[in-house]
């Protein structure tokens, strides 16, 4: 890999991340990365650390190789290819540090990091997924912002970079959070192992893997999620804004049980699938279509998860089942035709501006019952203000049209 190709990889990551990455990670990176002196500042930290973790790396951990640790080497190469990645072109190092951890980094060559720990706990496919993940970050272009929050975190001089990192921390950490999601698609990628990914989750959040990993690690997550929901759902909302605002402050990676949450709903979508074995030159096309409205998708993953919400509290279908459905209609255009959906024939999403300047989102869903009979659900959607991505049409409508209130076509059967 040539200098500037390997600069690029580090700083700006590969056309086809849009595809993977989280919407509020594409948001947040852009907007950290448009603050003037920014790219510069993490540049100059990047540059500050390549010297002295190129020693530490070669001098006391282990360069993975065929010959030195050809196990994990093979995992490392194949969690490569999954990713449409050349492994020749990165290098993997494994350190002495009990602890389950791996991180990236933007030395001279890309590189990712292993603890001994991680190595020893994890079995070939969770190590791939471990590995995919880390290998996600170049993907996204995630490093230079990562040593950005790395040197921030670690509490270094009060140099010219850290006062401008300090200025942005919380939403450095956001990012950070957000980034974390996008890079667990690229592990579950990786490694195609949503049960390794889950045994990968438990073993972060401290399970004795001596003990023997449970055989369907997914149903015990699931299962923690439902109380960690039931928990949180009963917190006072000041408690809860407390919780959030002291998390924020210093939390670079989410909740073990929300990272698992957020994979298994992607999962559900129908994205994991879509990807899995497409081409490199189909997860450019994915990414495209993603990546030139991902405002407009974001809205309409919204509207999915809604519509099926209701379908399974409304007995018509599992919302397993309808969720890969309904994000191919409502965001590619897809038909319902000879599906389990075929009783739904059109969907309306109502916008209304509020007085704060917010918006209120709802969603009409219109089944046809026999004959020339209809029926019509109305539903609110929850969209939070700090997510609104509302598309600029959308915004530019409620000036052409001067109103309060805008409807739009979100799904009709194809002609």
């Amino acid at each position: 890999m040539k200098k500037q190709e390997q600069e690029d990889l580090i700083g700006k990551g590969l056309a086809w991340a849009p595809a993977i990455q989280h919407p509020l990670d594409r948001m947040y990176l852009k907007k950290i990365e448009g603050i003037p002196l920014m790219p510069k500042i993490m540049g100059w930290v990047v540059d500050a650390q390549r010297e002295e973790l190129e020693a530490l790396f070669s001098g006391d951990g282990v360069l993975v190789t065929e010959v030195s640790c050809p196990e994990a080497d093979s995992a490392f190469r194949e969690a490569c290819e999954a990713l449409d990645l050349d492994r020749s072109n990165f290098r993997l190092f494994v350190m002495s540090d009990p602890s389950v951890n791996a991180f990236t980094t933007g030395s001279d060559i890309p590189t990712v990091v292993a603890t001994s720990g991680l190595v020893n706990a994890c079995s070939r496919e969770e190590l791939k997924v471990v590995l995919g993940h880390e290998l996600g970050h170049y993907i996204c272009g995630h490093v230079r912002c990562h040593a950005l929050a790395r040197y921030l975190q670690a509490g270094a001089a009060f140099t010219p970079a850290w006062i401008a990192a300090a200025a942005i921390g919380p939403v450095l950490m956001s990012w950070s959070r957000y980034s974390e999601i996008s890079a667990d698609r690229a592990g579950l990628l990786a490694g195609k192992d949503f049960e390794a990914a889950c045994g990968v989750f438990l073993k972060l959040g401290g399970f004795p893997y001596l003990k023997g990993i449970p055989k369907k690690p997914s149903l015990a997550l699931m299962e923690q999620h439902v109380d960690y929901t039931k928990q949180t759902g009963n917190f006072s909302i000041l408690r809860r804004l407390w919780r959030e605002v002291n998390f924020a402050l210093g939390a670079s990676h989410p909740r073990v049980i929300e990272r698992f949450a957020a994979l298994d709903e992607w999962c559900d979508l129908g994205c994991f699938d879509e990807l899995a074995d497409a081409s490199p030159d189909d997860r450019l096309r994915i990414a495209r279509d993603v990546g030139t409205d991902y405002l407009r998708n974001e809205l309409n993953l919204a509207f999915v998860e809604t519509a099926a919400d209701y379908l399974e509290k409304d007995g018509s279908v599992s919302r397993k089942k309808s969720l890969p459905l309904l994000r191919k209609a409502f965001l590619h255009g897809g038909s319902f035709r000879g599906t389990t959906l075929e009783r739904l024939v059109y969907a309306e999403a109502t916008v209304r501006w509020k007085k704060d300047g917010d918006f209120a989102y709802s969603l009409s869903l219109f089944f046809a019952d026999g004959g020339e009979s209809a029926r019509k659900a109305i539903l609110p959607v929850e969209y939070s203000p700090d997510r609104d991505f509302a598309p600029d049409e959308i915004r530019g409508k409620f000036i052409e049209e001067r109103s309060d209130e805008i409807k739009f076509t979100v799904y009709k059967p194809v002609a």
